[in-house]
């Protein structure tokens, strides 16, 4: 029973990940997977905070010259909001 909560949690942010490497990826080629998939485990817990002060987010900040932390912000709430089912404006 267990197993199959880690299962279902480790699961539950999959497709808002994706999401979220494919917008990194669009605007900094080159960017590894793998540090995409960590900066947004740092999200997942602080993007509240309004601030990028992970260790892997913020070497992504100093890599592309595109993103900002705001944009991170910016975009990680948005797809929190679209995989909560919040209405834009509400």
């Amino acid at each position: 029973m267990f197993f199959t909560f880690l299962l279902i949690s480790s699961t539950s942010n999959a497709g808002m990940i994706d999401h979220f490497m494919s917008w990194v990826d669009e605007n900094c080629e080159g960017t590894g997977k793998l540090l995409i998939k960590k900066s947004a485990i740092e999200l997942i817990k602080t993007y509240k905070e309004k601030e990028c002060h992970g260790f892997f987010t913020k070497k992504i900040i100093n890599k592309c010259e595109k993103i900002t932390c705001e944009k991170m912000i910016e975009e990680f709430s948005s797809l929190k909001e679209k995989e909560t089912g919040n209405v834009i404006g509400q």
